[in-house]
Order: C-alpha cells, then structure tokens, then sequence
C-alpha cells in the first residue's frame, strides 16, 4: 500500500509537467503553422525557417504547410525549371534550390546566367 501511495505521490506531477509539455508543443506548432501560411513574410524567411524545420526533422509536422509555401515559390521565382530572380544571396540560392529538389518541383540543375555570373563573382573578390 505505501508503495502504491508512493507511486501515486510521484507520477502526478510528471503527469501536469507533461500536460504543460503538451500544451506548449501545440501552440509552438500552431504557432509556426502561422508563421509558414502568412502572407507578410518574405519568401527568403519562409525559406529559412522551412530549411530549419527540416534539418530538426520536424517537417513532418507541416507537410502541407511547406508544399503549400515551396509551390507558391515555384509558381512565382521559377520559369522553365529555372530560378529566375530570388534574392542576391547565393546561399539563399542554394537553399531555395535544395528545397524545391528535395520536395519534388522541377526545378533545373542549371543555374540561370545572372546567378551564375554574382557566383563566380563572389568566389573571385572574396576568396
């Protein structure tokens, strides 16, 4: 009987600290859904923050939400598989570019010229 009490005594506060647990995963979540669906965010940040999402393996948690964002991407930076303007960062670039590889878009292995040329630049000026 004192172990029962004993059992008792101990798990219920784990049970409230996992209820709290619990309470914070969902608006965190909630959270970041709204961070990846609106429309006041620039593309670049959506980029990041999904990049992110993936490498904690937490994408699971928005598939819709990401496919949602890396199509509205793909319909207005891509023409013909290419990239065509997004940012001058060539890291945003290469991220971008993963991202839509890894979740299916067709997006061209070949980089459009302007990219290209600001790469080349950047790895003779600063190197």
């Amino acid at each position: 009987m004192i172990l029962i009490n004993w059992i008792i005594f101990c798990s219920t506060p784990l049970q409230k600290l996992d209820q709290n647990i619990k309470a914070q995963i969902k608006t965190l979540k909630t959270d970041v859904r709204k961070m990846l669906v609106s429309k006041g965010e620039k593309p670049l940040t959506k980029v990041h923050l999904i990049d992110s999402i993936c490498r904690l393996g937490l994408n699971y948690h928005f598939e819709d939400e990401i496919d949602e964002v890396l199509h509205d991407i793909h319909k207005n930076y891509v023409q013909n598989g290419e990239i065509i303007t997004f940012e001058d960062n060539i890291c945003s670039l290469a991220v971008l570019f993963r991202l839509l590889r890894q979740q299916g878009p067709h997006v061209s292995p070949s980089m459009h010229s302007t990219h290209l040329h600001r790469f080349l630049f950047t790895l003779i000026h600063y190197s």
